[in-house]
């Protein structure tokens, strides 16, 4: 009777599953545009008296065939206060340094990788947070949808033996798509404004 009970779970849980639409990844669709914003969730701050690290990694991937640009990144604390206003002349060096100040094109297959460490100097207050990174980003002619994700990770934090104070192992992980909320598709064929 028990294994039937199980069977006839196993087979709802298995119904239920099948019946769900399928939903292509962001990194899957074939979406084109001359430019858009991409907005991102995030988080930077620490907990049990500062000996846990929380923070958030921002992997922006370009899998078009063009350079796209990133001509503006505006990071917001959840008040929507300004922590981070940078164009594409003043962007903060990227952990690996495929963006910077002064090189602000993604090239086709290139990622970019930035930490909120690397532009938040201090944990935020709890009232201050989560934050929210939002990027305007440009090509030359229609390409891909840029692919942007945000990973939050939560660290032990703690002394290196020297007296300062460095992240230890990773306690979790998890990684979040980000979302287009503004894409210029540019004019449709056949259609001229003259005409309107």
């Amino acid at each position: 009777m028990r294994v039937l009970t199980q069977l006839g779970s196993l087979v709802a849980v298995m119904m239920m599953a099948g019946s769900m639409p399928a939903q292509a990844a962001f990194s899957d669709q074939d979406d084109r545009a001359f430019g858009g914003t991409i907005a991102c969730g995030g988080n930077h701050f620490f907990r049990m008296n500062g000996t846990e690290a929380h923070n958030t990694r921002y992997v922006l991937r370009n899998y078009g065939d063009i350079p796209v640009r990133i001509e503006q990144m505006t990071m917001y604390d959840a008040n929507g206060n300004v922590l981070l206003s940078a164009n594409g002349a003043t962007l903060p060096t990227f952990r690996n340094g495929v963006l910077g100040a002064g090189d602000n094109s993604l090239n086709p297959n290139e990622t970019a990788l930035l930490a909120s460490e690397d532009v938040l100097s201090s944990g935020l207050a709890s009232n201050a947070r989560p934050i929210q990174l939002v990027i305007e980003w440009a090509a030359d002619r229609k390409t891909l949808i840029p692919d942007f994700v945000w990973v939050r990770n939560a660290f032990r934090r703690g002394p290196n033996g020297a007296g300062e104070i460095k992240l230890r192992e990773q306690r979790a992980r998890h990684l979040n798509n980000c979302r287009s909320v503004r894409v210029n598709e540019g004019r449709k064929l056949g259609h001229d404004r003259d005409d309107d």
